[in-house]
């Protein structure tokens, strides 16, 4: 049986709501990118370390993970995900690295809030997806270091 292609992770308030339909559809398109996709990974990357929100902050080695898995999957290295979870990351990455999108970031106190919970939702939905990612990037640092 083929994996399901729609991002099964889209069940909560976020996956239904109407703003962030756009990105996904965004997401859609951008993925067929793979320059593209390297330079959304860079802002959210640049983004997140410089953020003075502490929730942001707190997830930024996660997004940096969800950047390279993008890439990881854009550039072909990568397929061990379902092509509708991949687009659901990258709309997540998307949202955080807009500016103006529900809450814009330019609201004191509550801008880069709604960019944290769709993070926050993204990360808690595919922890799985992620931790096998990671296990991946591992696996080819050693093999790289004995082949070198």
């Amino acid at each position: 049986m083929a994996p399901d292609p729609r991002p099964a992770a889209l069940t909560g308030n976020i996956g239904k709501a109407r703003f962030f339909r756009s990105y996904l559809l965004r997401a859609r398109k951008l993925l067929r990118d793979p320059a593209a996709i390297d330079e959304l990974a860079q802002h959210a990357r640049t983004k997140a370390t410089g953020s003075s929100n502490s929730r942001i902050r707190e997830l930024g080695e996660r997004i940096k993970l969800l950047g390279r898995l993008v890439r990881a999957y854009a550039n072909g290295s990568y397929r061990e995900i379902t092509v509708g979870n991949v687009v659901l990351i990258v709309a997540a990455i998307l949202y955080f690295v807009t500016p103006i999108d529900l809450i814009p970031d330019a609201v004191p106190g509550a801008g880069l809030m709604d960019d944290a919970t769709v993070l926050a939702f993204v990360l808690a939905k595919l922890e799985i997806e992620l931790d096998r990612f990671s296990g991946w990037e591992k696996a080819q640092a050693i093999d790289a270091v004995s082949r070198g």
